[in-house]
């Protein structure tokens, strides 16, 4: 008879530890918070109750929590990565047909308003982006993210507004190039304003919010000016109705925003989806595909139309 086998049990080793460990890091990294346990410079809207990252201090680990698992800025950060992608593909494939359709009368200028708004529309939305991935990384990289978010929606506004003036007044150059000159200034005082550190708190939101409607419809002026010149037919010949609608967009989105709606209303019910920042950052991307709606009306008139002359419009 022969003794029974005892299998001994093997002794932990040293390998197997640092795999432990390391699922115990990715469970932490991915842990949530409540609005009650994250540090005071995360919070910033105090209708959002849960689905908070914790303070990652990692940028590999802040960008892992954009692609791997669900938390309260999952939305923010790719509704605009997506709405970049859009926008790289809009230039890629329409702009640069429009550019082959056209080839015979555009130039370098109409090809330079035409790349400020697409660089200005993707800047934006990166930076956005970005910044809500970084949001948790620490305190002093989410504060420049913060403002360099800010900075990005200026970005957009005022080179948005480049071809619209550029192509209404495209007849008119002393007046293209007044409304120019002032828009980049109006554009430089507010990119000034949002990238102060003292700006960018949560206590000065209402200030950001309504200086961007200000921006807006300051960008607006030129269209009042164009109205009064040529009348109703030339405007919604250029595209206007896209502009009404941008701006439509982009106010409804800044005042849910200021407002904290609906989740000021309901709170905790959208802490993950359909919260105010969610909604204006989907109206930004629709906003800026109605501006490029409108510039590609504009240049289907100027180069379709009437071939990239005023000979037309003559006096």
């Amino acid at each position: 008879m022969t003794s029974p086998q005892i299998r001994s049990r093997r002794p932990e080793t040293s390998s197997s530890k640092p795999a432990i460990a390391s699922n115990d890091q990715r469970a932490q990294t991915k842990r949530l918070f409540t609005w009650n346990e994250i540090p005071a410079w995360q919070r910033d809207n105090d209708y959002i109750l849960s689905g908070y990252r914790g303070e990652l201090g990692s940028w590999k680990k802040c960008l892992d929590s954009a692609f791997t698992y669900l938390h309260n800025e999952t939305v923010n950060i790719q509704s605009h990565y997506i709405g970049g992608a859009i926008f790289i593909a809009v230039w890629l494939y329409h702009l640069e047909q429009t550019y082959v359709e056209h080839k015979e009368t555009l130039n370098g200028v109409d090809k330079l308003f035409m790349t400020f708004f697409m660089v200005g529309a993707l800047v934006c939305l990166f930076l956005s982006g970005s910044y809500h991935m970084m949001s948790c990384h620490s305190k002093p990289v989410a504060d420049v993210f913060h403002r360099l978010d800010y900075a990005g929606i200026v970005i957009l506004t005022v080179g948005s507004f480049y071809p619209a003036v550029y192509y209404g007044f495209y007849c008119e150059p002393l007046y293209a190039r007044f409304w120019l000159a002032l828009l980049t200034l109006a554009g430089a005082s507010a990119s000034y304003a949002v990238l102060s550190p003292t700006y960018s708190t949560p206590a000065y939101r209402r200030t950001r919010a309504y200086l961007f409607i200000a921006l807006g419809l300051g960008g607006a002026l030129p269209i009042l000016h164009l109205f009064i010149l040529e009348g109703y037919e030339r405007p919604y010949e250029l595209g206007v109705k896209w502009l009404f609608a941008s701006a439509a967009l982009y106010i409804g989105g800044a005042i849910l925003y200021s407002e904290r709606f609906p989740e000021r209303v309901w709170p905790g019910r959208f802490d993950i989806f359909f919260a105010s920042h969610q909604i204006f950052h989907v109206c930004v991307v629709l906003a800026a595909l109605c501006h490029y709606m409108a510039m590609m009306q504009s240049i289907a008139f100027w180069h379709g139309t009437h071939d990239g002359t005023c000979k037309a419009f003559a006096n």
